[in-house]
């Protein structure tokens, strides 16, 4: 299976001595046992959010850190916070560029409207690009992944679209984002177009 395969360089500043496994508030040492801790917290966050009716912001870096902030608080003392040490692949952003790309990027989507209007072809087009977009910032030291989902969810729910990311594998979407470094986006955009379907409108009685 193709995928990324890369380093946090200086990883020490995050990672317990030896390990490239981020210090966690849980005190997980091994990769297992963290995602365990984050798919717990996750889902009792995803509830929150929901229960809540979402996070209001204005879709830009901040609000994009939000999200992170509020998935992880319980897990990272960094929740919420853009890294601060270079990837080893340098297709990745650099630490000290990521505000001004990130600016870019999200300047970007405001002015696509944030996909409304689009047909919902074009929109998973269009979120593929981002997706690979959000993934080159790779803003976080763990868990941009999993902030993208809750991000993109958000705005497509505005737009009366569900977006199903419980269905794609793993290994389905490490290859796409191989691939999408790549700037081959076919990937992404087959995932997309079998997950996001139209929410129905409720018919009047």
């Amino acid at each position: 299976m193709a995928r990324l395969d890369y380093t946090y360089i200086d990883a020490g500043k995050y990672c317990y001595p030896g390990t490239s496994v981020p210090v966690n508030r849980s005190g997980a040492k091994d990769m297992d046992s963290l995602k365990t801790v984050v798919s717990e917290e996750l889902a009792k966050k995803q509830a929150e959010l929901a229960e809540i009716g979402g996070l209001g912001g204005n879709y830009k870096l901040g609000h994009f850190q939000a999200f992170h902030r509020f998935l992880f608080e319980n897990v990272f003392d960094w929740a919420g916070q853009v890294r601060t040490v270079d990837i080893s692949d340098p297709r990745f952003v650099k630490a000290d560029g990521i505000a001004d790309e990130a600016q870019m990027v999200f300047l970007r989507l405001e002015n696509e409207d944030y996909f409304h209007g689009l047909e919902q072809e074009d929109v998973a087009e269009r979120i593929s690009y981002y997706t690979r977009e959000i993934d080159r910032l790779h803003p976080f030291g763990y868990g941009t992944k999993e902030t993208l989902f809750v991000y993109f969810k958000q705005i497509l729910g505005r737009l009366r679209y569900k977006v199903d990311y419980e269905a794609v594998s793993e290994e389905a979407w490490e290859e796409a984002r191989a691939a999408g470094m790549d700037d081959d986006l076919s990937k992404y955009e087959e995932i997309y177009k079998a997950i996001i379907t139209k929410i129905p409108r409720e018919k009047k009685k």
